[in-house]
């Protein structure tokens, strides 16, 4: 099985529980990985995907 990595823009994101919701959105796995780009305004998130 493959997998690889994108990086999203999101919303602003407050915590890893807010991340993860996000990721599932994308039909992803979050990997922990998030970080405000501005704050109150954008987030980036890495979500991992198999195929």
């Amino acid at each position: 099985m493959s997998t690889y990595k994108l990086d999203f823009r999101a919303r602003p994101i407050w915590n890893n529980k807010e991340a993860l919701a996000i990721a599932v959105s994308y039909v992803g796995e979050f990997i922990g990985q998030w970080k405000t780009i501005k704050n109150g305004v954008m987030s980036v998130i890495q979500v991992r995907f198999k195929y």
